[in-house]
């Protein structure tokens, strides 16, 4: 049975059964503060940027483990690192935009990974971190994460990004503007992201400002878009959605955040491209410009 409570800002407290210990992990404040607006510099043309990425399917493995719940009796995915079934994805490459299937890709060194879970049905969060959940213990780094942004300012009053994070310190909990009706951004806006990560009157400044496009961690970002159909249909979410700067709509309620659902996102060098780490990171910070207008 699963609580219809409502969303809570954390999960807080969270337990490892209905009848079993708790235990309180160390979570940032759930206060949101004014802004947390990072002032960048305006982006450039530094290059073409490409890498290898994989997604594998991730779920729970009820015979390793019971499920687990927080304190509202909503389901969150296990901590330990062998109680999963998983399905390994095939290899892509992302290459200015496009993404391609890459079979035989030349991987070079790991640049980061990613577990990611839908929280559907109980709330419209995301539950997240920054590594691979079956290599490592999430109850000894600090429990699963809510997805968060920095607002990315690039002048002083001019547009502003919306940078993807694992629930940064002093993060924002929902995109820096809403989705100008008929724009690019519409459809990545409501494709994306559930309504729980949209800007709303009650989210910043009125007029909120505007929206500059998505940038972020790179294996955030993949995981939104395959979530945006079901895992049948995963080659189709990445290589008839994306575009350079763009997201193409699926024009259909996205209906890939079904219960359980989780994946392991990895992205590698590309072994054959001069596109560094350095440049990824420049690249998730919105220095080449944004991932989707």
């Amino acid at each position: 049975m699963f609580s219809r409570k409502g969303l809570t800002q954390k999960t807080g407290k969270l337990s490892t059964g209905r009848t079993g210990n708790s235990q309180t992990l160390a979570r940032p404040a759930s206060v949101i503060p004014e802004s947390s607006k990072v002032p960048r510099a305006v982006p450039q043309n530094l290059g073409p940027i490409d890498f290898i990425f994989r997604i594998d399917a991730l779920g729970p493995n009820w015979a390793a483990l019971e499920p687990q719940y927080d304190v509202n009796e909503w389901w969150i995915p296990p901590f330990h690192w062998n109680a999963y079934h998983h399905v390994n994805g095939i290899l892509y490459c992302w290459r200015d935009g496009l993404i391609t299937h890459a079979p035989g890709a030349n991987r070079g060194a790991v640049y980061s990974s990613a577990t990611v879970f839908t929280h559907h049905p109980d709330t419209q969060h995301f539950l997240s971190v920054p590594f691979d959940a079956r290599t490592d213990n999430v109850i000894q780094n600090n429990g699963w994460k809510r997805l968060g942004f920095h607002h990315v300012e690039l002048q002083e009053g001019g547009p502003q990004y919306s940078e993807l994070d694992f629930d940064p310190p002093s993060p924002e909990h929902h995109l820096v503007a809403p989705a100008a009706p008929g724009s690019l951004s519409s459809a990545w806006v409501n494709e994306l992201f559930t309504a729980q990560y949209r800007h709303n009157v009650n989210s910043g400044p009125d007029p909120p400002p505007e929206s500059a496009g998505l940038t972020g961690k790179l294996t955030l970002i993949l995981a939104l878009i395959a979530f945006v159909r079901p895992a049948a249909d995963l080659h189709t979410s990445l290589t008839a959605h994306v575009r350079p700067r763009q997201w193409l709509p699926y024009n259909t309620p996205p209906n890939g955040r079904t219960q359980y659902r989780g994946m392991v996102v990895t992205v590698w060098l590309n072994g054959q491209s001069d596109t560094t780490a350095e440049r990824l990171r420049a690249f998730e910070r919105g220095d080449y410009g944004p991932i989707f207008r």
